[in-house]
């Protein structure tokens, strides 16, 4: 398990789970069969073979919306950790539906790349659910 502050500063109560994503393409599930934070860390080198003219996608099942506990910290929820590609917040970032699945993509100069949450609602995502740079 690591803690929250070896992944950033956000207010998590626990962090069981990290996963670094990097110039691949992913599909994974994460059942949240306990209460925990599951980080998706995207690493610098996604953009390298983006840079390439590739959109690269990463496609994430089971994601969690943030859940507050009784004292304001987050817990069992899906953090999207997008520090490395250099976003910086959610205007950063455009969202758009495709059937029962929520798009999120940054298409500028520095980053190509669109992460899927299959059966997520856009109200679902919220800043909570992000590490900026």
């Amino acid at each position: 398990a690591t803690d929250a502050a070896a992944v950033g500063a956000n207010p998590f109560t626990q962090t069981d789970v990290v996963v670094k994503v990097g110039n691949v393409g992913m599909d994974v599930t994460d059942d949240h069969s306990v209460a925990r934070i599951t980080t998706f860390q995207f690493t610098s080198d996604a953009l390298d073979e983006a840079s390439l003219g590739e959109v690269l996608q990463w496609k994430i099942s089971g994601f969690q919306a943030a859940h507050k506990d009784a004292v304001g910290l987050v817990d069992n929820a899906t953090v999207l950790d997008v520090s490395a590609l250099g976003i910086h917040s959610l205007a950063d970032l455009v969202q758009t539906r495709d059937g029962a699945d929520l798009h999120i993509s940054a298409m500028n100069e520095a980053s190509h790349f669109e992460i899927v949450l299959a059966g997520v609602q856009q109200d679902q995502v919220v800043a909570e659910n992000f590490k900026f740079a």
